[in-house]
């Protein structure tokens, strides 16, 4: 009686998990399929469409004449991940490409950068601007530099592009120390920075922090990594169909006070 139970209850609990796997699949694959109806050239994953492919920057007429840019912006959503600095928070991982090639200190490569013992050493911070977004790596803030300072001085020139995506000036000059520390001294520094201050103020509201401050500080203070499961799972197409399913058919509330999931976090939607 217990083993024809037992076994009843086997085969009905793997019927279970089959038929979850199996709606999973279709789930996974509608959400492939809308995705790429959706957007014909998209490479791979989902999550790509959060890095900026199919965005208006991407099909401004100037992107269109040049060359290089459909490999530019695929290597630009490869390469546009973080990882966690000391001090300085996040930059971007080790990357070579085409158009974008970063070292192993998350430092964008300069092309032609001397940077031997007796070069004239120059130090570029600020956000996504001095980084280069939509520039190649001969195209950057950094990259002109480099090229000018070759034709006013005589001997080695070394450019190097210490710009991050969303920085603060409070991350460059605490770069700046890091590289000071180490002994890698400049000659000359420039920073450069048309919106990294102004965008972390509105974002949350006070000055003087770093951008995803409250993301950034509940993901310390809970000691939590998310499990591997919730990351995979949110890898998926499915995760990401029924994410923009759920933004259709989230309303705005106007009468109530707290931020809805449709309405960007801001200092104003925070209540602050």
């Amino acid at each position: 009686m217990v083993l024809a139970l037992s076994s009843w209850l086997y085969r009905a609990v793997a019927i279970l998990m089959l038929n979850v796997l199996i709606a999973f699949a279709c789930f996974e694959l509608a959400g492939l399929g809308y995705f790429k109806i959706k957007n014909p050239t998209m490479k791979s994953e989902p999550t790509q469409q959060l890095l900026g492919e199919g965005t208006p920057r991407e099909k401004v007429s100037y992107y269109a004449s040049q060359d290089w840019s459909e490999r530019y912006w695929y290597e630009f959503r490869l390469s546009h991940t973080q990882r966690y600095y000391p001090y300085i928070v996040w930059r971007r991982p080790p990357f070579k490409g085409q158009t974008i090639e970063i070292d192993q200190n998350g430092v964008r490569v300069t092309p032609g950068a001397d940077c031997s013992a007796k070069s004239f050493k120059v130090f570029t911070f600020g956000e996504s601007t001095m980084w280069g977004t939509g520039s190649p790596n001969w195209g950057t803030i950094p990259a002109n530099l480099q090229k000018g300072f070759e034709k006013l001085r005589q001997g080695p020139v070394c450019v190097m592009n210490f710009g991050e995506s969303a920085y603060a000036s409070t991350q460059d000059v605490i770069m700046l120390l890091m590289q000071l520390r180490s002994g890698n001294v400049p000659d000359l520094v420039l920073f450069y920075s048309i919106t990294g201050d102004i965008a972390v103020a509105y974002e949350s509201g006070q000055t003087g922090v770093h951008a995803n401050l409250n993301q950034i500080a509940a993901r310390f203070q809970s000691r939590l990594e998310p499990p591997e499961l919730v990351g995979w799972l949110r890898s998926t197409y499915a995760y990401s169909l029924i994410d923009h399913l759920v933004g259709k058919l989230t309303i705005a509330n106007p009468q109530q006070k707290e931020p809805t999931p449709s309405k960007l976090v801001t200092y104003e939607s925070i209540g602050d």
